[in-house]
């Protein structure tokens, strides 16, 4: 509950500021965060309803898509094989390719937030659980 309510808040405020700044159309994304919530239909309806605003829960390999398609469009053609990879506090984004689309677009549960969650309790982790990670993490990967 309190995490919806703040991304309500949070939308709420942006959407005021786009709308301030003229901008005629918002298009507004989730990720994993959102899309792996057990009550992400929830967090939708309730993010339409009280702000107006039609938040997307993107497909991890949509959301993977996409952020080749940026990385492509900021270093050109020229860059040749583009291998992106893309951690974000949920999920890590996999893309390969050479033209605007990506060969390889994939989605990981292997967020940095979610993996220090699931595997490193402690505050500082201790060098055994680090190392139970890394291996768990090698036989994944």
């Amino acid at each position: 509950k309190r995490g919806a309510d703040k991304l309500i808040s949070t939308i709420d405020e942006f959407a005021k500021i786009a709308i301030s700044s003229g901008c005629a159309e918002l298009m507004a994304f989730a990720t994993s965060a959102v899309r792996d919530a057990e009550n992400s239909e929830d967090v939708l309806s309730r993010v339409r309803k009280e702000t107006g605003v039609e938040l997307q829960a993107l497909r991890g390999e949509d959301e993977s898509r996409l952020t080749f398609l940026a990385v492509r469009r900021w270093y050109g053609w020229s860059a040749g094989r583009i291998l992106n990879l893309d951690i974000g506090g949920g999920s890590l984004e996999v893309s390969s390719g050479v033209d605007e689309e990506p060969e390889i677009a994939l989605s990981l549960p292997l967020g940095a937030g979610r993996l220090t969650r699931e595997w490193l309790p402690d505050d500082p982790p201790g060098r055994r659980r680090v190392a139970m990670l890394r291996d768990w993490l090698d036989a994944e990967l």
